[in-house]
């Protein structure tokens, strides 16, 4: 996969992404230069989907997008993890993150509000499902707050089945489903290209 681009092309890491629907969206790897924008759109995902599912100080922690930049830099540099953005051009609109090691495990994905609804989750499950694909794998786990029901159906629609629920490892009292996608090729043939 190509690599980012240069860092003096993108404007300042605080700007808002356009909300131009015409704008043609690539999946890629991230690059160094996009961690910052991967924190704050990941930041935003949990301010937006979590405030009434977790407690108000842990909403705190990971509503702040330095609190995820050590990891994203880390995704960088391992072989086994992964960190894709979505780039619209103008800036990154969403992001995936996870591990293809023991097996594909989803641990976020997360597109900025405003450009929700348009595919780019789609677009960022297929890359990850083909990735695992082309590792040599056939499925695909993730975890979804189990009070989420919005992502919870958007990963049904894409051909995730419930398997079960569980504490969350990062918060106590907060549930978890976990969720399977074993057709990763139909879950590539579902996403449509943006743009």
């Amino acid at each position: 996969m190509p690599g980012g681009r240069e860092s003096g092309r993108r404007g300042p890491v605080s700007a808002p992404p356009s909300t131009d629907t015409s704008l043609v969206t690539v999946i890629r790897a991230a690059a160094a230069a996009d961690v910052p924008q991967a924190a704050i759109v990941k930041a935003r995902g949990w301010r937006t989907s979590y405030a009434e599912a977790v407690p108000p100080d842990l909403l705190a922690v990971f509503s702040d997008p330095g609190h995820w930049l050590t990891a994203m830099k880390r995704s960088l540099g391992s072989p086994e993890e992964f960190l894709l953005v979505a780039d619209d051009g103008t800036a990154v609109v969403g992001m995936a993150q996870g591990t293809f090691a023991p097996e594909p495990y989803l641990a976020s994905l997360h597109v900025v509000p405003e450009r929700r609804n348009q595919g780019i989750g789609a677009l960022l499950m297929a890359h990850v499902a083909r990735t695992a694909m082309d590792r040599g794998h056939d499925s695909l786990l993730l975890d979804v707050v189990a009070t989420n029901l919005g992502a919870i159906a958007f990963y049904a629609r894409l051909g995730a089945v419930a398997s079960g629920e569980h504490p969350a490892v990062w918060a106590s009292g907060v549930t978890e489903v976990r969720m399977v996608v074993a057709d990763l090729p139909s879950l590539v043939r579902l996403a449509r290209p943006i743009g």
